[in-house]
């Protein structure tokens, strides 16, 4: 093995002394497969604006913060940083990594302060006679609001995984923990408790205020 190695390596100096040429194919040669490579990582680029905007739409925000991290590693490569034809689909990454944070913020402030659909049977109690019985609202025994069967099912250590077969808004926590993780992926977790902070006050206010709506349309003769 070792003399056929040293054969090898013998014939290849001699062919780049006796034939110089040959090493000049070989330079070109190089050169093109880099050319074929930059094509190919252009064509992977001009590919990703469309996948990304397939995720954010069908709401899986995993796969679409992978999407766009993945775009903005390709066009920090030093061979694609001075392609000028690439500069307006690098402008649209950078718009899209502020837009998703803002859509990740928007869908976790709706499902936080029940604004969404989805939402609408999170506190409500049993209304069947079997769940009555069962759970009662009153007394001693309380329901076991969804949160809690969350909480005791929920294992920190298992990663976030989505699951294309079912709408991931069905289950309104698991949701919840799905747009945390996303956010925390991108690095804009903060970004994201400081705004639901701010909007805290009026969300509080406004729950008050349908409360007593609630409770004035239920009610009249108490109220009067």
């Amino acid at each position: 093995m070792r003399n056929l190695r040293h054969a090898l390596d013998q014939a290849k100096s001699g062919l780049i002394s006796t034939k110089p040429e040959l090493k000049g194919l070989a330079t070109s040669s190089q050169n093109y497969d880099d050319i074929v490579q930059l094509f190919t990582q252009i064509e992977e680029v001009q590919s990703l604006p469309e996948k990304l905007e397939s995720q954010i739409s069908d709401k899986r925000f995993l796969a679409a913060v992978d999407v766009l991290h993945a775009g903005l590693r390709l066009l920090r490569r030093s061979e694609l940083e001075d392609i000028g034809a690439l500069s307006d689909i690098r402008a649209y990454f950078i718009n899209q990594e502020t837009s998703l944070t803002d859509i990740l913020i928007e869908e976790l402030h709706d499902h936080l302060y029940l604004k969404s659909p989805y939402c609408s049977d999170r506190w409500k109690a049993p209304t069947t006679e079997g769940e009555a019985n069962t759970s009662s609202c009153t007394g001693n025994r309380s329901w076991e609001r969804p949160i809690y069967s969350f909480l005791a099912k929920f294992d920190p250590l298992t990663p976030v995984v989505e699951d294309a077969s079912r709408n991931p808004e069905a289950d309104t926590f698991s949701y919840i923990q799905l747009l945390i993780e996303a956010l925390n992926k991108m690095g804009h977790l903060d970004v994201a408790v400081h705004r639901i902070e701010q909007r805290l006050p009026v969300e509080l206010f406004a729950v008050v205020d349908k409360t007593n709506a609630d409770v004035d349309t239920r009610y009249p003769a108490q109220t009067k």
